[in-house]
């Protein structure tokens, strides 16, 4: 027997009759059924996943003696983006153009050349498909596992003109399978599959119709159009298969070359063939030259590693698993249905590895895909308590349900570690690291701390438990969410914005400090026009003399103090000078002139000397300045008690206080004095105010058009069943708090303040500033308006400056035909709440996205008709996260990751990890989501019986 390189599929197996090959066939790579349900049972079907469906439609039983318990033959790999080509010759083909090669005997060393090329040229996936031999495929199968390619073994076959190609696993079975099926092609008793100069003959057992469904049905096979729009041997070609329609809707023939005629009308205009089904468009390489390896290759999403199941689940799903290399666009970018991409990486940040130790997840570890990933399982197997442990660990918001907290606290506790393996924007790859405590998170890269906060590097955000139907409630909130969408020019706009309001909270400070000067300077007027009378009253007693001494006295002291301070000030500045004395490195480089270092040499040693100039002197004065000043202070007792004795002899009663009185009034002079400047100090802070205001209104007005182009790109994104509504600056929540907080001493009612408030800033403080009835205008009573007119200057100012956001409405259509019927999700069910909200999520930003069962007061037809089409979208460019109950967003949504967890009484395991054309997932996600086959069998015979 060949070499094996992969390890057999668990098959459904029921007997066929078929004389040849008495074959089983599995369930799980029927056609695709066509059912159709009468309106009224529709919704109820969306619950149902298609692979649960095509088994009870083909009445097969899935083999149960692999089951949820055999942890130890669990496959782990996502589905992911690889490369392919479905159609490779070898030169067994009549038309080969690899050169000498040894003849077409299959032969180990060009085996190695082929699969080589293909591994060079970033091919992953093959399938071997000469005319009507598999002679080579062992080899190249052998060749694969050395170069890690995958081969699958092909066939392609001619039947009355028309080409097809069939494919089978890439195990000892599927091999099996495919010789016997050529045998039933071409047997013994007719002509061979190869003429002696190996060209190919016509079978001639059947119609492509009815071959394809024998390869299907029972050779378990993969059947495909080669070529399909090709003169003369394509199935759309002319004249070449008239039942070419009938073959396109049968749904054995899943995927459609387009290779051939590049114009065919087929390409522009499916329906002619199709009747409305998707065609599962592909492009193959047909190769016969090493020179073509890897032009015409395909994007397919598959499992990890690829199986024929993984290859029949691309076709089943071609919105969400084909794609076609950008480099095509060119050429195919006009076929109907194609998408393309740029590379199989993703661009986007997303977790990529989950391990736990410790607590109720200990020893759960698991891979994720970039894209969808679900995670499922019964009531307490741990998918909250997952969401909420990516919460703590990566930095997401808290939670604002307190069940949700109490639950990871209780599950995830402080001797419990989780390791997030995550790639950031900048498409590094991290961990994070964190316990249950509070102990912050760390970033590591290959091991070692990396010293910076995780969220400065990965973000995530993360709904749990009815948190997201909690969103439209909270402005705040809902306007952050919105945002995320927005492009830089917003952050910056906002940083402007912020650094402009700080600078009008310094001059407010500044203004404030003046005004109170200035609102002062009268009773300073006055009270100093009283103490200069008494003064002058004291002279007049006789102590003219000693009155003026004393004055003068006074002002030494005031002078002697000015010169000890100034002495003290010299110290700090000595700091300062030498701090600026230390200048900053330039390293030698030919872009740096040597004149630039000594120049910045010379100013540094100059501020050195000057600090030590300085400090010397200084030093010298400290040393002598406390003699000084006690001598001073010895002087000026001695002539303050001569004084007081002489003014107690002209019968002043009380010398001190004249002493006190003197000081006073020099400060009051001083203060008088400076009045004129500070009024000119307020005129200046009042004009760069105001231009501030202006600049303050730019930015805030830049931050709105952001904001409005990003709602504008979410309503895109939303298509029309839900929208977001955003009134520019038209919130008026910041200024009525505002308020709320100015008048609180001044009881004024609500009603009143939403009316003050609901005037918007800058006709408030119109309205405020006024002589006439501005206020009264604005519907408030007389006495508001007497109580608001109270507000001081700055309270004003406050005002003035106070911010008016966007408001954000999310609404949702109601209606499911005709013209729309837009309503605020605050006032419609809790399901078309959670519709709305689920939608906008999915639809905001490029930061992974967790959510803890969505499908929560879900509307079901949604789910089915809106969040499965985005989740498959959202997948091409954002990591989703979801724990679900509903089989519809991982199956039908296509995950590229289920985890399935079930739990003992306090230990939460894994029971399957991989995409769903893996058996072990498949087989749980049926048991989990459905409920088991026989549930999910009587379901669906109540529908059929319905129809």
């Amino acid at each position: 027997m060949w070499h094996q390189v992969r390890r057999d599929q668990s098959t459904i197996q029921e007997k066929t009759g078929d004389e040849h090959a008495g074959l089983s066939s599995p369930a799980s790579i029927r056609p695709r059924p066509r059912v159709t349900l009468r309106s009224d049972h529709r919704d109820a079907m969306y619950g149902l996943s298609y692979f649960v469906l095509a088994i009870v439609a083909t009445g097969r039983e899935p083999d149960r003696s692999n089951r949820l318990a055999h942890l130890s033959s669990l496959r782990v790999g996502y589905s992911r983006w690889t490369l392919a080509d479905l159609q490779v010759h070898t030169p067994a083909d009549f038309n080969h153009k690899y050169g000498a090669v040894g003849g077409p005997v299959p032969n180990a060393g060009f085996a190695n050349i082929l699969i080589k090329a293909h591994a060079d040229a970033g091919v992953r996936v093959i399938a071997v498909t000469d005319h009507n031999t598999l002679a080579w495929y062992p080899e190249l199968a052998a060749a694969g596992a050395r170069h890690g390619v995958t081969v699958f073994p092909g066939i392609e076959f001619n039947v009355n003109k028309c080409h097809l190609m069939a494919i089978w696993d890439c195990t000892d079975d599927g091999y099996r399978r495919g010789e016997q099926f050529l045998a039933r092609l071409f047997p013994p008793d007719g002509p061979p599959g190869l003429t002696d100069k190996r060209f190919p003959n016509p079978t001639l057992s059947g119609s492509p119709l009815e071959l394809a469904k024998k390869a299907t049905e029972r050779y378990g096979a993969l059947v495909l159009a080669p070529h399909a729009t090709a003169k003369d041997i394509g199935l759309f070609g002319k004249n070449v298969c008239n039942t070419s329609a009938q073959v396109a809707q049968s749904g054995y023939v899943l995927g459609f070359d387009v290779y051939g005629n590049d114009h065919a009308d087929v390409l522009t205009n499916p329906k002619s063939q199709f009747d409305g089904h998707r065609p599962a468009w592909f492009i193959s390489g047909d190769v016969r030259s090493l020179d073509t390896v890897g032009e015409r290759a395909v994007y397919l999403k598959l499992g990890e590693p690829p199986t024929l199941e993984s290859l029949r689940q691309a076709f089943l799903m071609p919105e969400n698993r084909i794609r076609f290399p950008e480099k095509l666009r060119d050429k195919y970018g006009h076929v109907t249905g194609i998408r393309f991409l740029p590379s199989a990486d993703a661009t986007w940040p997303h977790i990529t590895r989950i391990a736990i130790s410790g607590g109720f997840h200990d020893g759960v570890t698991v891979d994720l895909g970039p894209g969808l990933n679900a995670i499922i399982g019964g009531k307490g197997t741990g998918k909250s308590t997952t969401i909420e442990i990516a919460r703590h660990v990566c930095g997401g918001a808290e939670s604002t349900v307190s069940d949700n907290r109490a639950n990871r606290r209780t599950n995830f506790p402080a001797n419990a570690t989780a390791t997030f393996g995550v790639v950031a924007e900048d498409l590094q790859r991290y961990d994070i690291v964190r316990s249950g405590d509070s102990t912050p998170a760390r970033l590591t890269r290959n091991g070692r701390d990396i010293g910076v906060d995780p969220g400065r590097r990965f973000a995530i955000n993360v709904f749990g438990q009815r948190e997201l139907a909690q969103l439209a409630e909270h402005q705040d909130a809902l306007r952050d969410f919105v945002a995320i969408s927005a492009g830089p020019e917003m952050g910056d706009a906002k940083t402007d914005a912020s650094n402009c309001l700080a600078e009008l909270n310094r001059i407010d400070g500044d203004l404030r400090f003046l005004e109170a000067e200035v609102s002062r300077a009268e009773e300073h007027e006055a009270q100093l026009a009283d103490l200069n009378d008494q003064l002058k009253v004291a002279g007049q007693r006789g102590a003219a003399e000693q009155v003026t001494a004393s004055q003068q006295l006074t002002t030494v002291e005031e002078e002697v103090a000015a010169v000890q301070n100034w002495l003290t000030d010299a110290e700090s500045l000595i700091a300062q000078i030498r701090q600026r004395s230390v200048r900053p490195a330039v390293q030698e480089h030919d872009c740096v002139p040597e004149q630039l270092n000594r120049t910045a040499d010379r100013v540094a040693a100059a501020l050195v000397a000057a600090a030590d100039g300085i400090e010397a002197a200084t030093r010298e004065a400290n040393d002598v300045i406390e003699t000084l000043i006690a001598e001073h202070r010895s002087r000026v007792d001695a002539r303050r008690h001569e004084i007081n004795v002489a003014l107690a002899d002209a019968g002043l009663k009380d010398p001190e206080e004249l002493a006190h009185k003197q000081r006073t009034a020099a400060e009051l002079a001083r203060a008088v004095a400076a009045v004129p400047g500070q009024r000119e100090q307020i005129v200046s802070h009042l004009a760069y105010r105001a231009k501030l205001l202006d600049d303050l209104r730019t930015f805030r007005t830049l931050v709105s058009q952001q904001f409005q182009d990003a709602a504008a790109e979410l309503n895109t994104r939303l298509g029309n069943r839900v929208r977001v509504v955003v009134q520019p600056l038209a919130d008026t929540t910041d200024l009525d708090n505002l308020l709320e907080r100015l008048l609180a001493s001044q009881h004024v009612r609500a009603d009143q303040r939403a009316k003050l408030a609901g005037a918007g800033p800058a006709t408030l403080v119109a309205a405020l500033t006024a002589t006439d009835d501005s206020l009264l205008k604005l519907g408030v009573t007389d006495l508001t308006a007497n109580k608001a007119r109270q507000l001081g200057p700055s309270e004003v100012r406050q005002i003035e400056q106070c911010d008016m956001q966007d408001l954000v409405t999310v609404e949702i259509n109601v209606l499911d035909t005709g013209d729309p019927r837009w309503l605020d999700v605050r006032k419609v069910s809790p399901g078309q709440k959670a519709t709305a909200m689920l939608a906008l999520a999915l639809a905001t930003g490029t930061d992974p996205l967790i959510i803890d069962q969505p499908e929560d007061d879900l509307d079901n037809r949604f789910i089915y008709d809106q969040v499965v089409r985005q989740l498959a979208e959202v997948a091409d460019r954002r990591q989703v996260i979801v724990a679900t109950h509903n089989p519809n967003i991982p199956i039908l949504g296509d995950a590229e990751m289920i985890l399935a967890l079930d739990a003992t009484v306090d230990q939460s395991r894994v029971v399957a990890c991989g995409a769903i054309d893996e058996p072990d997932v498949a087989d749980a996600a049926r048991h989990i989501l459905e409920g088991g086959d026989e549930a999910f069998k009587a379901r669906a015979r109540r529908y059929r019986a319905a129809r």
